[in-house]
This record gives C-alpha cells, structure tokens and sequence, in this order.
C-alpha cells in the first residue's frame, strides 16, 4: 500500500471513519460543526487579541478577547461533553 493511503488510513482510524468514509463517531453536523464553528470563532479571537498585545490591531477593542477565548474553549469542550 502506498505511504498516501496509510496514512489515510491511519487518520480516519484516528477521526472514526470507515474505510468507505461513513459513520463519524463525531460528525461534522449538528453538535459536530457547532464545535467546529466556536473553535474557529476561538482562534480568530485569539489572533485578534495577539495583534492588540503587539500593538498592531485595528480595533482598540481587540484586548477584550483576552477573556473570550478561554469561555470559547470551554464551550466547545462543554458541547463535546454532552454530547458523550
């Protein structure tokens, strides 16, 4: 087998998906893309608060997020929890 399908191969094993792509042990609907949707909103904070400690962000605002994206974090983990 070629080095491209083990590995594959190997990160479907990791993420829950059948050799024929179905069944997700956590899919990317409902729950799964809300996740999805609060880690990303997650990391962009974090960049936007990054650029207000080097004094480099448009919005004067952006050292707020210095609180926001901890509660994003644990939102997502709430929401992973629940859901078992």
């Amino acid at each position: 087998m070629a080095t491209g399908f083990a590995e594959l191969r190997n990160y479907r094993s990791r993420v829950g998906v059948n050799a024929d792509g179905s069944r997700l042990k956590w899919p990317l609907h409902g729950l799964g893309s809300l996740v999805l949707a609060v880690w990303k909103y997650a990391i962009i904070l974090e960049g936007l608060y990054r650029h207000s400690l080097e004094g480099t962000a448009a919005n004067p605002k952006a050292a707020e997020f210095a609180w926001k994206v901890p509660q994003l974090v644990q939102r997502a983990q709430r929401i992973m929890a629940e859901a078992g």
